[in-house]
This record gives C-alpha cells, sequence and structure tokens, in this order.
C-alpha cells in the first residue's frame, strides 16, 4: 500500500496502477524469493532478466483491450522490477508502449553486463545511490548504447533500499549469491526527490518526446549517459 499510494499521488489520484506479478509464479512464494538466487538458478527456472521482461510484454495486449487504458503508459520498477525494466525497455513488443521508464536501485553488476550493448527505445531515468554495491548504476549505463536515452540521478552514499516503507529498522544483510554486504535505510531526502523529479518529468515526457536534458545527465550536471509494475494513466 505504502508504494501504490505514493504512485497515486503522484498523479493526484488519477492514474491506475498495474503490478505485473512474475516472481511468485516462480518463487511460491519462497522467502527472499528470485533476488537471493545466482546466474545459474535464475536461468534454469526462467527467471532471468530477459525472461521477465517478456512477461511484461506478454501483458500488453490485454491492457491495450481495458476500458480505463488511454493509451499513457509509465512503467515503475524497484530493484528487480528496475533490473527487468532495463530489458524491457529494448523490446519491440514494448516500443511505444511506454512514455517513460523510472528504474529505482536496479542490479548492475559488470558480471551481469550482456555482451554487446542493446538499444533503448524509450527515455530512462534510473535512481539510486552512487556507491550501492549492487545497484553500481554508473555500470548501468554500459548495458545500453551510447544513443539509449539513459539519465542517471544519484544520491550521496551507499544505501541500497532508501525509498522502502519508513517503519522498516535499518539493517545490513549479506547477498551470498553477489558476494555483497547490502546497506537498508530509508532516506526521506533521497525518496522524496525522487517521487517529486519523477511524476514531474513523466508528466512532461507525457507531452513531449525530450523534457530535462533527458538525453542523459548526473545528478543535475550534464554529462554523456548510457547505460515490478507499471503505472498506467487513466
Amino acid at each position: 500500500g505504502f508504494h501504490l499510494d505514493k504512485l497515486k499521488s503522484a498523479f493526484d489520484g488519477d492514474v491506475n496502477v498495474l503490478m505485473v506479478q512474475v516472481f511468485d509464479d516462480i518463487t511460491n512464494g519462497a522467502k527472499d524469493g528470485v533476488c537471493f538466487l545466482d546466474a545459474a538458478r535464475q536461468n534454469a527456472i526462467g527467471a532471468n532478466s530477459v525472461a521477465l521482461a517478456r512477461k511484461v510484454a506478454d501483458v500488453l495486449p490485454w491492457v491495450r483491450q481495458q476500458p480505463w487504458f488511454s493509451g499513457t503508459a509509465h512503467y515503475f520498477g524497484f530493484s528487480q522490477g528496475g533490473r527487468v525494466g532495463l530489458f524491457a525497455n529494448s523490446m519491440g513488443r514494448t516500443k511505444g508502449f511506454f512514455k517513460s521508464f523510472n528504474l529505482i536501485w536496479p542490479m548492475c553488476l559488470p558480471e551481469y553486463t550482456p555482451p554487446n550493448p542493446i538499444s533503448a527505445h524509450t527515455p530512462t531515468r534510473i535512481y539510486a545511490t552512487e556507491n550501492d554495491p549492487i545497484s553500481q548504476p554508473r555500470n548501468c549505463l554500459s548495458i545500453y548504447s551510447p544513443d539509449s536515452p539513459i539519465e542517471l540521478r544519484l544520491f550521496p552514499g551507499d544505501v541500497h533500499s532508501w525509498a522502502t516503507h519508513p517503519s522498516i529498522p535499518p539493517h545490513t544483510n549479506y547477498w551470498a549469491n553477489y558476494g555483497k554486504s547490502v546497506s537498508h535505510r530509508y532516506v526521506k531526502e533521497y525518496a522524496d526527490e525522487m517521487w517529486s523529479t519523477w511524476s514531474d518529468w513523466a508528466k512532461c515526457m507525457e507531452k513531449a518526446d525530450s523534457c530535462n536534458g533527458s538525453s542523459g545527465h548526473e545528478r543535475g550536471a550534464p554529462s554523456r549517459a548510457r547505460g515490478s509494475g507499471s503505472g498506467l494513466r487513466d
């Protein structure tokens, strides 16, 4: 409910939110789920990022048929949902459907980078802390071709999940599949800035092909940039 309320508030309640369920279908509700599976296991059970991105594409024909769908949609994904968005943004079946992709601390470890760059077809923002050991957001740029419309928005520090529910106490855990210790803490300043700047940008993208330097910049300073659920406008 917390993030759902945030999404609705970003558009003054004038929004339908479709959450594409791709994880429990695979993990059957197992504790920790797909985020703690290594690459070999993800590939073996069809839970790699590309396979999950295809599930997003699969639901779009159904969405187009719904009476509440006006033709305007945005993709919004946290963590693994952000990782899935990295690849959903390059698929032919999703081209032209979404006005923007907003990816929050997606995992971009170098060992999970595709051997050949892919091309993003839709303007994308990636929000993360600059030293997040799991996201490693600057490496997200290496996934894409240089002309892809990707923009990094980085915050200081190394906290991973800084926009979780405020009631979750700060903690650190060890992700054995990645060999990383990961810090989790709600940071209101970061979360508020993300919700505010993303919603303003997304609304702008509904009216234009480029808004506020969507060709790529990092934390407001111009530079060349490469590199679950979907919020569907009513």
